[in-house]
C-alpha cells in the first residue's frame, strides 16, 4: 500500500462533499443560523453569509495506541470562506477553520472552530 492508496482511501469512505454537506447542515440550524461564536476571537459572534465557501485544507487517518480521545479516526480540517493567504506554510481562512472529527467509519462526532490552522 502505497500513500496514493491511502489519500484513495480517505476520499472513498469521507468525499469532501460528505464533509462539506455535514458543516452546511451544523451551520444552517436554527439554533447556529450560520453565526458563530470564537472564544479566542475579540469581535464576538462571526456571522457568515449563506453562500459562503467552503475549502477543505486537511484530511487525515489518525491511528491512536491508546484509548484517549475518539480513538482511531478521522479528521478533517475546513477553510470557512475560502483560504484568504498562504505562505510560509502557513494557511488562513477568510472567516475562520472548522476542524471536523469523524468515527473511522465517517460518522461524524464533533466539530472545533478557531482562528488560525492547527
Amino acid at each position: 500500500m502505497t500513500h496514493l492508496d491511502v489519500i484513495e482511501y480517505l476520499d472513498t469512505v469521507l468525499s469532501d462533499q460528505v464533509v462539506v454537506d455535514d458543516l452546511i447542515k451544523i451551520l444552517s440550524d436554527p439554533s447556529v443560523n450560520w453565526k458563530i461564536f470564537l472564544d479566542e476571537d475579540k469581535e464576538g459572534v462571526i456571522s457568515l453569509p449563506n453562500d459562503v465557501p467552503f475549502e477543505i485544507t486537511t484530511k487525515c487517518v489518525l491511528k491512536e495506541y491508546y484509548d484517549v480521545g475518539f480513538g482511531s479516526s478521522l479528521r478533517v480540517t475546513v477553510a470557512v470562506g475560502g483560504v484568504s493567504s498562504f505562505g510560509h506554510g502557513v494557511i488562513a481562512a477568510k472567516y475562520f477553520f472548522a476542524t471536523m472529527y469523524y468515527t473511522i467509519d465517517s460518522k461524524l462526532i464533533t466539530l472545533d472552530y478557531h482562528k488560525e490552522m492547527r
